[in-house]
């Protein structure tokens, strides 16, 4: 699964759960979840650069905004723990390392995951985000609703 994809998904969990302790742990067990999805990981070193650069990047803007609210520390908190794990797969740009090497447990091989074609891979990756999107949307209009009353 794309570090990128991870990021954005535990950002709407994070969110959604609006607690950073919670977003976090959210994160980072729903990233064993998002890896056992049928996926297409980047063959090349340009890939998992590539892909690191936006996910850095839309960390430290939702980092940035974090200050605004409990909320907004959560997703940032969310974002943090789902991408947390994937840190340990930029070794590879490096050098490369083998599945023993490697201490997160669908990354070692222990939780496997069945490799697709990189466009049925985008295609399951949108709609998780959207649908983990769905999920934050929802959850901020209940708050937003209740501290109207």
């Amino acid at each position: 699964m794309h570090w990128t994809t991870h990021i954005l998904t535990g950002a709407c969990w994070g969110y959604a759960l609006g607690s950073p302790p919670p977003a976090a742990a959210a994160g980072f067990f729903g990233h064993i979840a998002l890896d056992a999805m049928p996926h297409n990981d980047p063959d090349e070193d340009w890939g998992y650069v590539l892909d690191s650069f936006i996910g850095a990047s839309l960390l430290a803007l939702f980092f940035r905004k974090r200050i605004n609210g409990q909320a907004q520390r959560a997703m940032f908190w969310g974002a943090a723990g789902a991408g947390m794990p994937d840190v340990e797969l930029l070794r590879n740009v490096i050098r490369k390392t083998e599945k023993h090497e490697r201490i997160f447990p669908s990354h070692d091989g222990t939780i496997p995951h069945r490799e697709t074609d990189f466009k049925s891979s985008m295609i399951t990756e949108v709609a998780l985000f959207a649908l983990s999107l769905l999920a934050a949307l929802v959850a901020g209009r209940r708050r937003h609703a209740m501290r109207s009353t």
